[in-house]
């Protein structure tokens, strides 16, 4: 059976989603600014960054995690977006 977090528990989790979140939007900008040739889509509902590089290239699809003590977690849902995205 799940418990139910105390108030500290739901405050340090919703300071943590905060934090990720933010560190994630400078991550996704970080890149887009480094990419530098192209044309950039962001899209927060589906996928972080989708770069296309003109006819006849391959679309590059970014999907940017942040990792706090929980990489693989965070690797293996990298993944799995990027195969459904696919």
């Amino acid at each position: 059976m799940r418990r139910v977090l105390t108030p500290e528990e739901q405050a340090s989790a919703a300071e943590l989603l905060y934090q990720r979140t933010e560190r994630h939007q400078e991550l996704v900008r970080i890149v887009a600014t480094t990419c530098g040739r192209g044309d950039l889509y962001e899209d927060a509902c589906a996928y972080d960054l989708l770069i296309d590089l003109g006819p006849g290239a391959a679309l590059v699809l970014v999907e940017v995690k942040t990792v706090v003590g929980d990489a693989t977690q965070q690797v293996r849902a990298a993944v799995g977006q990027l195969l459904y995205y696919e």
